[in-house]
């Protein structure tokens, strides 16, 4: 519900990938992941790093 009340907020969309990712829902975490770097300040390391984990896992090695 809160990510419907601010969409750009990067905290939010990541908490959403990690969730998505636990429920096995692949494509949709690395919408949301990617989607977090895009609201985000500054390059955050932890999306970095739990998106790329998520490319290794799905053997997605281009990146996009």
């Amino acid at each position: 519900m809160t990510l419907m009340k601010n969409m750009t907020n990067f905290t939010v969309w990541h908490v959403y990938g990690m969730i998505a990712r636990n429920v096995k829902d692949y494509d949709m975490a690395r919408k949301c992941l990617l989607n977090a770097l895009k609201h985000g300040s500054k390059v955050n390391e932890g999306v970095l790093n739990d998106l790329s984990t998520l490319q290794c896992f799905l053997r997605d090695f281009e990146g996009m």
